[in-house]
């Protein structure tokens, strides 16, 4: 029931299963049964880099992952709505290849603050 490839390992909070695809695509489903639950997507550049980032569960109910358009977003885990955004990276240069600003790396949680790479 997801729309492309998987590389990242996905995460559960023993509710539901969220991976990451490599078309910008977060898909929640229910632990139970694999069904799904919802899908979130963005919007994806005319180049990236071969990878995703791990979505990360959060314990407030939350699910945060970042995409190949250099975003970092958060939606609430039990439906998927959008909740915030931050922009990482912003694109610059001449040609697709100087404007790759993927979120590939392990989003890491330090209290309050997200560290995304």
């Amino acid at each position: 029931p997801v729309s492309s490839e998987v590389l990242s390992a996905p995460q559960t909070n023993g509710d539901i299963v969220v991976a990451q695809t490599v078309d910008d695509k977060l898909v929640a489903l229910e632990y139970s049964d694999g069904t799904q639950r919802w899908i979130y997507e963005t919007t994806q550049p005319a180049l990236t880099l071969r990878g995703t980032n791990r979505p990360v569960i959060t314990s407030v109910g939350t699910v945060i992952a970042g995409f190949s358009n250099g975003t970092m977003v958060s939606v609430a885990a039990e439906d998927g709505i959008w909740r915030w955004e931050e922009r990482i990276a912003i694109p610059e240069g001449r040609y697709d290849i100087e404007r790759v600003i993927d979120v590939d790396g392990q989003l890491l949680l330090d209290g309050n603050r997200i560290l995304a790479s």
